[in-house]
Protein backbone atom coordinates (compact mmCIF):
# COMPACT_ATOMS: atom_id res chain seq x y z
CA UNK A 1 0.00 0.00 0.00
CA UNK A 2 2.98 2.07 0.86
CA UNK A 3 4.57 1.65 -2.31
CA UNK A 4 1.11 2.29 -3.97
CA UNK A 5 0.37 5.71 -2.30
CA UNK A 6 4.13 6.77 -3.10
CA UNK A 7 3.70 6.46 -7.08
CA UNK A 8 0.12 8.29 -6.72
CA UNK A 9 2.34 11.09 -5.15
CA UNK A 10 5.26 11.10 -7.73
CA UNK A 11 2.58 10.80 -10.27
CA UNK A 12 0.86 14.36 -9.01
CA UNK A 13 4.26 15.56 -8.09
CA UNK A 14 5.66 15.55 -11.84
CA UNK A 15 2.72 15.77 -13.76
CA UNK A 16 2.49 19.52 -13.75
CA UNK A 17 6.21 19.54 -14.85
CA UNK A 18 5.56 17.39 -17.87
CA UNK A 19 2.66 19.42 -18.67
CA UNK A 20 4.57 22.73 -18.40
CA UNK A 21 7.43 21.23 -20.26
CA UNK A 22 5.78 20.06 -23.04
CA UNK A 23 3.47 23.27 -23.32
CA UNK A 24 5.08 25.55 -26.18
CA UNK A 25 5.73 28.96 -25.74
CA UNK A 26 3.66 31.45 -27.67
CA UNK A 27 3.66 34.92 -28.04
CA UNK A 28 0.73 36.30 -25.90
CA UNK A 29 0.74 40.09 -25.79
CA UNK A 30 -2.85 40.98 -27.67
CA UNK A 31 -4.23 37.49 -27.44
CA UNK A 32 -7.56 39.12 -25.50
CA UNK A 33 -8.21 41.36 -27.57
CA UNK A 34 -11.42 39.30 -28.40
CA UNK A 35 -12.76 40.41 -31.97
CA UNK A 36 -16.72 38.42 -32.57
CA UNK A 37 -16.89 39.74 -36.21
CA UNK A 38 -14.79 39.48 -39.10
CA UNK A 39 -14.71 43.12 -40.76
CA UNK A 40 -14.49 42.73 -44.93
CA UNK A 41 -13.10 46.57 -45.17
CA UNK A 42 -13.93 48.88 -48.20
CA UNK A 43 -12.54 52.52 -49.25
CA UNK A 44 -14.63 55.14 -49.79
CA UNK A 45 -12.51 58.41 -50.62
CA UNK A 46 -13.75 61.98 -50.79
CA UNK A 47 -12.18 65.14 -51.18
CA UNK A 48 -10.82 65.36 -47.69
CA UNK A 49 -11.20 61.44 -46.49
CA UNK A 50 -10.88 57.78 -47.00
CA UNK A 51 -13.53 56.34 -44.83
CA UNK A 52 -13.17 52.73 -44.55
CA UNK A 53 -16.06 50.76 -43.88
CA UNK A 54 -17.65 47.42 -44.73
CA UNK A 55 -21.09 46.06 -46.84
CA UNK A 56 -22.79 46.08 -43.47
CA UNK A 57 -22.77 50.07 -43.48
CA UNK A 58 -23.17 50.85 -47.14
CA UNK A 59 -26.38 52.00 -46.99
CA UNK A 60 -25.02 54.96 -44.60
CA UNK A 61 -22.03 55.95 -46.46
CA UNK A 62 -23.02 58.77 -48.39
CA UNK A 63 -24.29 60.07 -44.93
CA UNK A 64 -21.43 60.08 -43.26
CA UNK A 65 -19.42 61.58 -46.11
CA UNK A 66 -21.68 64.26 -46.04
CA UNK A 67 -20.96 65.00 -42.50
CA UNK A 68 -17.06 64.31 -42.24
CA UNK A 69 -17.27 67.20 -45.62
CA UNK A 70 -19.41 69.43 -43.74
CA UNK A 71 -17.48 69.20 -40.51
CA UNK A 72 -14.02 69.51 -42.39
CA UNK A 73 -15.40 72.99 -44.08
CA UNK A 74 -16.53 74.17 -40.82
CA UNK A 75 -12.94 73.51 -38.96
CA UNK A 76 -10.80 74.09 -41.28
CA UNK A 77 -12.56 77.80 -42.23
CA UNK A 78 -12.46 78.33 -38.24
CA UNK A 79 -8.81 77.40 -38.26
CA UNK A 80 -7.89 78.93 -41.22
CA UNK A 81 -6.21 75.53 -41.71
CA UNK A 82 -5.96 72.71 -43.88
CA UNK A 83 -4.55 69.50 -44.09
CA UNK A 84 -2.30 67.88 -46.71
CA UNK A 85 -3.95 64.52 -46.79
CA UNK A 86 -7.11 62.75 -46.33
CA UNK A 87 -8.42 61.47 -43.08
CA UNK A 88 -8.51 58.04 -42.58
CA UNK A 89 -11.82 57.97 -41.42
CA UNK A 90 -13.12 54.49 -39.84
CA UNK A 91 -16.66 53.87 -38.70
CA UNK A 92 -18.08 51.11 -37.14
CA UNK A 93 -21.88 49.72 -37.29
CA UNK A 94 -22.59 50.07 -33.46
CA UNK A 95 -20.79 50.43 -30.37
CA UNK A 96 -20.18 46.88 -29.73
CA UNK A 97 -18.30 46.63 -32.62
CA UNK A 98 -16.06 49.36 -32.36
CA UNK A 99 -14.85 48.23 -28.76
CA UNK A 100 -13.23 45.41 -31.37
CA UNK A 101 -11.00 48.03 -33.17
CA UNK A 102 -7.76 47.41 -33.06
CA UNK A 103 -5.72 50.30 -33.96
CA UNK A 104 -5.54 51.20 -30.15
CA UNK A 105 -6.28 48.03 -28.22
CA UNK A 106 -8.08 48.69 -25.49
CA UNK A 107 -9.16 52.15 -26.29
CA UNK A 108 -12.15 52.14 -27.25
CA UNK A 109 -13.86 50.91 -23.91
CA UNK A 110 -17.42 51.09 -22.33
CA UNK A 111 -18.30 55.25 -22.01
CA UNK A 112 -15.88 56.07 -25.07
CA UNK A 113 -17.88 57.54 -28.32
CA UNK A 114 -14.95 57.94 -30.53
CA UNK A 115 -11.38 58.77 -30.67
CA UNK A 116 -8.57 60.38 -32.85
CA UNK A 117 -4.95 58.92 -32.86
CA UNK A 118 -2.35 61.33 -33.40
CA UNK A 119 0.60 58.47 -35.46
CA UNK A 120 -1.45 58.30 -37.97
CA UNK A 121 -4.15 60.55 -37.86
CA UNK A 122 -7.18 58.05 -38.08
CA UNK A 123 -10.47 58.69 -36.67
CA UNK A 124 -12.60 55.86 -35.15
CA UNK A 125 -16.25 56.08 -34.42
CA UNK A 126 -19.80 54.06 -34.48
CA UNK A 127 -22.91 55.32 -36.22
CA UNK A 128 -25.21 54.21 -33.80
CA UNK A 129 -26.12 57.81 -32.55
CA UNK A 130 -28.79 60.44 -33.66
CA UNK A 131 -27.73 62.41 -36.78
CA UNK A 132 -27.21 65.56 -34.93
CA UNK A 133 -24.51 63.84 -32.24
CA UNK A 134 -22.52 61.99 -35.07
CA UNK A 135 -22.49 64.80 -36.65
CA UNK A 136 -20.96 66.70 -33.72
CA UNK A 137 -18.26 63.66 -32.47
CA UNK A 138 -17.46 64.15 -36.33
CA UNK A 139 -16.78 67.20 -35.86
CA UNK A 140 -14.77 67.32 -32.28
CA UNK A 141 -12.50 64.31 -33.39
CA UNK A 142 -11.38 66.14 -36.81
CA UNK A 143 -10.72 69.01 -34.88
CA UNK A 144 -8.19 66.82 -33.18
CA UNK A 145 -6.67 66.14 -36.44
CA UNK A 146 -6.67 69.22 -37.69
CA UNK A 147 -4.37 70.15 -33.90
CA UNK A 148 -2.30 67.27 -34.32
CA UNK A 149 -1.54 68.65 -37.69
CA UNK A 150 -0.89 72.47 -36.52
CA UNK A 151 0.80 71.25 -33.16
CA UNK A 152 3.09 68.53 -33.79
CA UNK A 153 3.76 66.93 -30.57
CA UNK A 154 7.12 65.80 -31.47
CA UNK A 155 8.25 68.92 -32.17
CA UNK A 156 7.19 70.52 -28.69
CA UNK A 157 8.00 66.93 -26.87
CA UNK A 158 5.00 66.85 -24.24
CA UNK A 159 1.50 66.41 -25.02
CA UNK A 160 -0.88 69.38 -25.32
CA UNK A 161 -2.88 70.20 -21.97
CA UNK A 162 -5.82 68.35 -22.06
CA UNK A 163 -8.12 71.63 -21.44
CA UNK A 164 -6.78 72.47 -24.81
CA UNK A 165 -6.84 70.00 -26.67
CA UNK A 166 -10.78 68.64 -25.34
CA UNK A 167 -11.84 72.46 -25.48
CA UNK A 168 -11.30 73.18 -28.37
CA UNK A 169 -12.87 70.08 -29.88
CA UNK A 170 -15.83 70.61 -27.92
CA UNK A 171 -15.86 74.25 -28.86
CA UNK A 172 -15.36 73.37 -32.25
CA UNK A 173 -18.60 71.07 -32.27
CA UNK A 174 -20.50 73.90 -30.87
CA UNK A 175 -23.07 72.12 -28.59
CA UNK A 176 -22.87 72.71 -24.38
CA UNK A 177 -24.69 69.75 -22.53
CA UNK A 178 -27.08 71.97 -19.93
CA UNK A 179 -25.22 68.99 -17.31
CA UNK A 180 -21.58 70.22 -18.52
CA UNK A 181 -23.27 74.11 -18.15
CA UNK A 182 -24.14 73.04 -14.74
CA UNK A 183 -20.79 72.14 -13.62
CA UNK A 184 -18.76 75.21 -15.20
CA UNK A 185 -21.98 77.47 -13.37
CA UNK A 186 -21.19 75.35 -10.23
CA UNK A 187 -17.34 75.25 -10.30
CA UNK A 188 -17.79 79.37 -10.82
CA UNK A 189 -19.48 79.81 -7.95
CA UNK A 190 -17.42 77.42 -5.74
CA UNK A 191 -14.13 79.13 -6.80
CA UNK A 192 -12.64 76.09 -7.41
CA UNK A 193 -11.22 77.41 -10.91
CA UNK A 194 -7.96 77.20 -11.18
CA UNK A 195 -5.52 79.58 -13.24
CA UNK A 196 -4.75 78.22 -16.89
CA UNK A 197 -1.54 77.36 -15.94
CA UNK A 198 -2.26 75.15 -13.45
CA UNK A 199 -4.78 73.34 -15.46
CA UNK A 200 -2.76 70.19 -15.94
CA UNK A 201 -4.32 66.69 -16.70
CA UNK A 202 -7.73 66.56 -15.23
CA UNK A 203 -6.99 69.07 -12.69
CA UNK A 204 -7.69 67.05 -10.04
CA UNK A 205 -11.59 67.14 -10.07
CA UNK A 206 -13.81 64.28 -9.32
CA UNK A 207 -15.65 65.16 -12.18
CA UNK A 208 -13.53 63.94 -15.26
CA UNK A 209 -15.72 66.42 -17.81
CA UNK A 210 -14.97 69.34 -15.83
CA UNK A 211 -11.85 69.96 -17.34
CA UNK A 212 -13.03 69.63 -20.80
CA UNK A 213 -15.74 72.17 -19.63
CA UNK A 214 -13.72 74.56 -18.41
CA UNK A 215 -11.37 74.65 -21.68
CA UNK A 216 -14.53 74.61 -23.70
CA UNK A 217 -15.32 78.54 -21.56
CA UNK A 218 -12.02 79.57 -22.21
CA UNK A 219 -12.26 78.91 -26.18
CA UNK A 220 -15.73 80.81 -26.05
CA UNK A 221 -14.33 83.57 -23.49
CA UNK A 222 -11.61 84.27 -25.93
CA UNK A 223 -13.52 84.24 -29.22
CA UNK A 224 -15.69 86.86 -27.53
CA UNK A 225 -12.71 88.96 -26.64
CA UNK A 226 -11.98 89.25 -30.33
CA UNK A 227 -15.80 90.09 -31.30
CA UNK A 228 -16.13 86.11 -32.70
CA UNK A 229 -18.85 86.72 -35.49
CA UNK A 230 -20.17 82.75 -34.96
CA UNK A 231 -23.25 82.89 -33.29
CA UNK A 232 -23.08 83.82 -29.46
CA UNK A 233 -23.23 80.29 -27.47
CA UNK A 234 -25.31 79.40 -24.88
CA UNK A 235 -23.08 80.31 -21.93
CA UNK A 236 -22.62 83.71 -23.07
CA UNK A 237 -26.68 83.83 -24.08
CA UNK A 238 -27.64 83.01 -20.89
CA UNK A 239 -25.44 85.30 -19.09
CA UNK A 240 -26.84 88.30 -21.41
CA UNK A 241 -30.37 87.48 -20.65
CA UNK A 242 -29.38 87.77 -16.65
CA UNK A 243 -27.87 90.78 -17.33
CA UNK A 244 -30.87 92.09 -19.46
CA UNK A 245 -33.10 90.56 -16.08
CA UNK A 246 -30.97 92.02 -13.67
CA UNK A 247 -31.54 95.66 -15.53
CA UNK A 248 -35.31 95.46 -15.86
CA UNK A 249 -35.56 94.50 -12.23
CA UNK A 250 -33.52 97.89 -11.27
CA UNK A 251 -35.96 99.71 -13.18
CA UNK A 252 -38.52 98.11 -11.51
CA UNK A 253 -37.57 97.86 -7.83
CA UNK A 254 -36.24 100.29 -5.40
CA UNK A 255 -32.75 98.57 -4.79
CA UNK A 256 -33.49 97.24 -1.05
CA UNK A 257 -36.26 95.33 -2.92
CA UNK A 258 -34.37 94.13 -5.68
CA UNK A 259 -34.42 90.53 -6.49
CA UNK A 260 -31.66 88.16 -7.01
CA UNK A 261 -31.30 86.96 -10.52
CA UNK A 262 -30.85 82.94 -10.63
Amino acid sequence: MRAALAAVAAAIVFAPLQAIAQTPMVPYFGKNQIRYTNFRWNIYTTDHFEIYFYPEEEQHLERIAGYAESAYQHVSSDLKHDLAFKVPLIIFKTSSEFQQENVIPGAAVEGVAAFAEPERDRMLLPLDEPPDLLYRTITHELTHIFQFDIIPTSLIRRNLPLWLNEGGADYEAGYWDPLDIMTVRDAAVADIVPKMSEMEGYGGFNNPRLIYNLGHACYERSASSRSATRSAPPITAATSRRIRRRRRSSRRFPRSRRRQAI
